[in-house]
């Protein structure tokens, strides 16, 4: 794996109704400024969460190889144009799909593996479904685990949740949230 550093935002949209009347995901866009620490990064590796059945690139890259990984999630690359030098910077759009008819969400949660700076994190609610109760939630894994500390969040008059985060490395965080 060739070395990169990256910035992101991320945005999810939902879709009500689709499931006992809860709201289940329908996509989630994301944003991401991608710096090569070293030449020749060709691509950026995007894991499918549970429930994703494809990913849909926006700008700054095509859809690549997908990587079937035994007992985790599809990896799937997103090959830029042409490899980067050292210090030159891809921007990135893409939405990651998920299947109809889901089981209900109560958690988004984003990983790090490695460094990433200035992490914007918005889940939006639809007017006819809100969550009784938002925290911001910090897990000692990438799929289920413990929650290691929590912290109530406000929604907006516009049903969504914030937060901002200059870095996130090594580390699983984001919103949960109770019907």
């Amino acid at each position: 794996m060739r070395c990169r550093a990256n910035t992101e935002t991320v945005r999810w949209r939902w879709r009500t109704g689709r499931y006992c009347g809860i709201s289940v995901p329908e996509r989630n866009r994301t944003t991401r400024a991608v710096m090569a620490c070293e030449d020749g990064v060709s691509s950026f590796p995007c894991r499918l969460p549970p429930g994703a059945v494809d990913v849909a690139v926006l700008r700054g890259a095509r859809v690549g190889d997908r990587l079937d990984v035994p007992g985790s999630t599809p990896v799937v690359e997103l090959a830029f144009p042409a490899p980067l030098a050292t210090g030159q910077i891809a921007s990135l759009e893409y939405e990651v799909v998920y299947a109809p008819l889901r089981e209900p969400v109560t958690e988004y949660r984003r990983v790090a593996h490695a460094r990433a700076d200035n992490v914007d994190l918005v889940v939006e609610f639809p007017p006819s479904l809100r969550p009784a109760r938002v925290w911001w939630t910090v897990w000692d894994h990438h799929r289920d685990g413990t929650v290691l500390g929590e912290a109530p969040v406000a929604m907006s008059p516009e049903g969504s949740v914030h937060r901002f985060v200059l870095a996130l490395e090594h580390a699983a965080a984001g919103f949960r949230w109770t019907w």
